[in-house]
């Protein structure tokens, strides 16, 4: 007879749960074609407009008066806003987008591209090469001096070195644009976007991502999923490189592009059209005029157990163990066992299978085997593995079941089917935090108990489906109807 005992296992931490949070959807327009943060502050560009959140992306306002044409890049520099468009030039708004001046004094092309501030200065590329304005935009002066191509596709700076990607290399400039050099090896193709720091120099095109640590002598091209999905932005956040994808998502590289580890989970859209780093947030843009956040400090939270205990079974019985990590559809998360005494528990034996957030662990020793085995689960999200033994002691069976573990006696649940109400039995307790957990692994709801034996739970607002509540360490699952 198979005995079924529950545990829950944080995989990670509660608040890495989802990495990516939504925004309001209330923006329209198609794909987001580019996105500016400055702390609360959020612009976003569609072919529908700009689009303006003043409270983190909880909400939108549409800010186009006097907007004519579409807008391909924005910037930010905390008092005026700077919108790039094909075919009108410049627009500046000094009232966080409620009004739109066009400005394109000394503008040789109106096609705007891509935008850059390093300090007071506020660079563009265009169509017609680089241009400067130190006076907010009132005035724009040439700086094409050493570009062979003057189509700049993207701009971007890191300290005092300006990077230009043209439709046909890399420029680099030390002196704010005056003078530029093409970087020495050749990256003789188109340029869609570019990100550096101290170490490095990424850049991508249509074929892909390259990256140079020697200052752009020379390049390494670098496969990022094994699909070759097309990259679209790139950004650096201390020593990672970030990589948005079409149709893949987020990728996340520590180690100067060799490995990547995707970091999806809450990330609802994949194809990945817009990016912004600013501080300790990332915001992006997707298809369909959808925007997400997250706090790149949890991207490395590293994954911890809770304790297993120890547990004793007969020869011929087998243990399931359901217990709760985040659904990393994208491969994540990745979960391993191990058996120290593989006559007894062979490792193909130890089978985990998913449903959403939930993994159950079959446990079935060998037939007619007895002894005991240590079981070590090793769980990783791409940053340090974290691991949980115990030991499974297989006994001769004596006919009788021992229920203790798998009744819960100590935590109950009624009506289970449950509508809109759960009560929840508990044995006396100095209290603590009463969870309900979704299938994803998410937590639904949280309710102090206050030494209660018995908590009424209002679930009426929470959809149908499997959960699971947690009280202390103890665990059982209810159905929603």
């Amino acid at each position: 007879m198979e005995k079924v005992i529950l545990f829950l296992i944080l995989a990670m931490t509660q608040a890495a749960f989802s990495q990516w949070e939504t925004c309001d959807n209330s923006i329209y327009g198609g794909d987001i074609r580019t996105v500016a943060v400055r702390e609360n502050v959020i612009f976003a560009g569609t072919k529908g407009g700009i689009f303006f959140s003043n409270d983190k992306g909880n909400s939108w306002t549409p800010k186009n008066e006097g907007l004519f044409n579409v807008i391909n890049a924005i910037a930010n520099n905390g008092t005026y806003v700077f919108a790039c468009s094909a075919g009108g030039g410049m627009y500046i708004s000094s009232e966080n987008g409620d009004n739109w001046v066009q400005k394109n004094e000394g503008l040789t092309n109106d096609s705007v591209n891509s935008i850059v501030i390093s300090g007071s200065n506020v660079f563009i590329g265009t169509n017609a090469g680089v241009f400067l304005s130190n006076d907010n935009g009132d005035n724009w002066i040439e700086k094409n001096k050493g570009l062979a191509n003057i189509k700049i596709i993207t701009i971007t700076a890191y300290q005092s070195k300006l990077y230009a990607g043209t439709a046909s290399g890399i420029y680099v400039s030390l002196d704010d644009g005056n003078n530029w050099t093409a970087t020495p090896s050749g990256l003789n193709f188109a340029i869609n976007a570019i990100a550096a720091n101290q170490n490095c120099i990424v850049a991508i095109s249509d074929d892909g991502l390259y990256i140079s640590q020697d200052n752009g002598i020379s390049w390494v091209n670098k496969i990022i999923t094994n699909n070759k999905a097309k990259i679209k932005t790139i950004g650096i956040y201390g020593n990672k490189i970030i990589a948005g994808t079409t149709g893949a998502g987020i990728f996340v590289s520590s180690d100067m592009a060799e490995n990547w580890v995707p970091k999806n989970e809450g990330l609802y859209n994949t194809t990945i059209s817009a990016m912004a780093i600013e501080a300790n947030s990332i915001v992006v843009g997707t298809q369909n005029s959808r925007v997400y956040k997250a706090d790149l400090t949890k991207f490395d939270v590293k994954p911890s157990f809770s304790v297993i205990d120890d547990f004793t079974i007969d020869q011929d019985s087998s243990k399931t163990i359901y217990f709760l990590v985040p659904s990393y559809a994208s491969g994540g998360m990745i979960i391993t066992k191990k058996s120290d005494n593989t006559e007894l528990i062979p490792v193909d034996s130890i089978k985990i299978s998913t449903l959403g957030g939930t993994r159950s662990l079959a446990i079935a020793p060998v037939k007619g085997k007895t002894g005991t085995c240590k079981i070590t689960l090793s769980v990783t999200n791409g940053v340090e593995p974290a691991e949980e033994s115990f030991t499974v002691t297989v006994i001769k069976g004596n006919g009788v079941e021992d229920n203790r573990i798998s009744e819960n006696l100590d935590l109950v649940l009624s009506p289970n089917p449950a509508g809109d109400y759960i009560t929840v039995n508990l044995k006396p307790s100095e209290g603590f935090a009463v969870n309900i957990y979704s299938i994803l692994g998410e937590i639904i709801k949280s309710v102090e108990t206050r030494r209660a034996v018995s908590l009424r739970i209002d679930i009426s607002d929470i959809p149908q489906g499997i959960y699971f509540v947690q009280a202390g360490v103890e665990i059982a699952k209810f159905v929603k109807k």
